[in-house]
């Protein structure tokens, strides 16, 4: 930074103390600030006292506070978690922008508290800071009419309830009255409120377990059984993630929240509404079915049955979304354990086979997706009987089930062509998939010839499919040494040329 730099910073800001052209000169101090490289950014800092740009925000005009926000966004970074939060200059005017009536004072507050959320300091700035006071800005920020602002709020609660100061403060009597009190009025406050205390939930079963003895959760299950169904599949989706923790499972089946939504699915058909919520509440299932599959198959036998019959539907959005949720379940080991006993497994790969070749294209790399999930096995499987029945499944889609993938992962559409090339991708991790592969020429061919490949995602997909065939130890029986070496040398040669257009031909090699 030259001399020059720093006097042209000392003026604008002796400008700006003085209240001359404040607009112009914070405007400037802004562009000048922005050129400096880190290192000569953290120097000049501390030639800029923070609170005459704090003061710059006391104004009602736009330009001169979204500057004041944006010299410091600038600065703050450079400063410690003490030097922010345990001096007076700074705590306290950056406490009072929560309060300031601009919604970008308000977010560039939530940001920077957010950056200093593991500290010790932290501790200090809520027990000291007046801590009531404080959390209380902060959920009002979180009930803010500003979308943005709610969400930078949203964000900040569900950091602190993770730090290790957080949810002692969150869980105090006092805050937890006023936060269920300020968004108990408004779907939107709620389900925001919700959401941070759900990613607090997730830590540990003990948060968990603090959280709900404060009573935020307790209008939790009428508030997902009321007749808004928007503000249901809302709150529906924020809660999913709980099911994907022992203890949130746990939590959801003994306030009752399970079996209403098994409920809700059973009469799922009748619905006039079904298109808009039972999405959401078949893929909570899924995500279920994934991770707990006897305990779902055991306290709630008919989920499974029903996601079948509806994977018989004729709405394209519901078969569609019931295939995928019948993927989820397979994914997973104990998933497919539980779906290999089932005799529906066969005419839900012949809706499969109908999904990727029936329907528009959307909707075709949607049932490519439930696929390669149903297909899926662990590295550690692939000569398991899980690669077995991931055999028969795909079996069960008839003569043309390989044909039609592999000439989709040839067509020129990239969502089709990725989709394609990810179940290749499973297939290739097992020795039935790679004797497919191997067995189609044209595959083959397309694999190690020639090939423009514009779109980035079908070149990494085509590199990954390449470097499991190149690493599996079952290639070389299938393939044959000269093949896997053009097939080494291709993987090779794409990962080196990732950012090319053209592939080149490795029939050459």
């Amino acid at each position: 930074m030259t001399a020059d730099t720093q006097s042209v910073v000392s003026s604008l800001i002796s400008n700006i103390k003085n209240d001359v052209a404040v607009e112009t000169n914070l405007s400037e101090l802004k562009l000048v600030v922005s050129a400096l490289n880190s290192s000569e950014l953290k120097n000049q800092s501390s030639n800029i006292p923070l609170s005459v740009i704090f003061d710059c925000l006391n104004s009602q005009n736009e330009s001169q506070i979204k500057n004041g926000c944006d010299v410091l966004n600038l600065i703050l970074p450079t400063y410690s978690s003490s030097a922010v939060l345990l001096k007076n200059d700074v705590a306290q005017p950056l406490a009072r922008c929560l309060n300031h009536p601009h919604p970008e004072v308000k977010k560039m507050a939530l940001r920077e508290l957010k950056r200093h959320i593991n500290g010790d300091e932290m501790t200090f700035f809520l027990g000291n800071n007046n801590r009531k006071k404080t959390m209380l800005s902060i959920i009002d920020c979180l009930c803010d009419e500003e979308t943005s602002v709610g969400l930078e709020a949203t964000s900040l609660l569900s950091s602190l309830g993770q730090s290790k100061t957080g949810p002692r403060v969150l869980c105090q009597p006092d805050i937890a009255e006023v936060a269920i009190e300020k968004t108990k009025f408004s779907d939107t406050n709620r389900i925001r409120l919700y959401q941070a205390l759900v990613e607090i939930s997730l830590t540990s079963g003990d948060y968990l377990r603090q959280i709900e003895s404060q009573g935020y959760f307790r209008d939790l299950v009428s508030c997902i059984k009321t007749d808004d169904v928007l503000a249901n599949l809302t709150i529906l989706e924020v809660i999913t993630p709980l099911a994907l923790r022992w203890h949130g499972f746990e939590f959801l089946s003994r306030h009752g929240i399970v079996k209403f939504l098994v409920d809700v699915l059973a009469t799922a058909d009748t619905h006039p509404l079904k298109s808009l919520f039972y999405p959401g509440v078949v893929r909570f299932f899924g995500n279920l079915g994934q991770k707990y599959s006897q305990q779902l198959a055991s306290d709630y036998p008919t989920v499974i049955s029903k996601i079948f019959e509806m994977t018989e539907s004729i709405e394209e959005s519901i078969f569609i979304t019931s295939l995928e949720t019948i993927g989820m379940i397979a994914y997973s080991r104990s998933g497919k354990n539980l779906l290999m006993t089932e005799p529906s497994m066969s005419a839900c790969m012949k809706r499969v086979y109908a999904a990727i070749t029936q329907v528009p294209s959307d909707w075709r790399v949607r049932g490519l997706n439930a696929l390669s999930s149903i297909i899926h096995v662990e590295p550690s499987d692939t000569k398991s009987d899980f690669a077995a029945v991931a055999q028969a499944w795909f079996e069960e889609m008839g003569p043309q089930g390989f044909e039609t993938v592999s000439d989709m992962a040839r067509q020129p559409f990239p969502d089709i062509k990725c989709g394609a090339l990810e179940v290749l991708i499973q297939l290739a991790t097992m020795k039935w998939g790679q004797t497919k592969i191997a067995s189609n020429q044209a595959l083959v061919d397309y694999l190690l010839g020639t090939s423009e490949e514009p779109n980035s995602d079908a070149r990494a997909s085509k590199l990954r499919l390449l470097k499991v065939l190149a690493e599996s130890e079952t290639s070389p029986s299938v393939f044959g040494e000269d093949v896997l070496n053009k097939i080494k040398s291709g993987a090779d040669e794409v990962k080196s040329n990732g950012d090319a257009v053209v592939l080149v031909d490795m029939m050459s090699v």
